[in-house]
């Protein structure tokens, strides 16, 4: 199961779904906190911006739920079964603490790093 996993965590395509993931979650999970700020209601001014925005904020969520779930699950995957140099306890912890977010920095400053020693192995 491992050379499988491998080879789908480490593929070309795969890599590219994770750094995009996680170049989308990143401010995505700063722009949808907005909404629960002050900041969110001084947009809405009238029912023609209270339906835009809240189309805006919806598509966003969108695109946020999809890039969450790809970029989790397949970060978990690969912190357990291939990532053989991170200590994988403390990754785990931030992901279960932080949850995408977590995996999105672990994608940008481990995942990303590790591909090309992978590809050549």
């Amino acid at each position: 199961m491992s050379n499988t996993l491998r080879s789908i965590l480490c593929h070309r395509r795969s890599t590219i779904l994770f750094l995009i993931a996680s170049l989308c979650v990143i401010p995505l999970t700063t722009g949808l906190g907005l909404t629960a700020t002050p900041v969110y209601h001084q947009f809405k001014t009238g029912w023609i911006s209270d339906v835009v925005f809240e189309i805006l904020v919806t598509s966003m969520g969108v695109v946020f739920v999809v890039c969450a779930i790809v970029i989790f699950f397949g970060m978990v995957a690969y912190v357990l079964w291939i990532d053989q140099k991170s200590w994988k306890l403390g990754w785990l912890v931030v992901f279960l603490l932080t949850s995408s977010f977590g995996a999105a920095i672990y994608c940008l400053v481990v995942y990303r790093k590790q591909q090309p020693q992978l590809q050549r192995a």
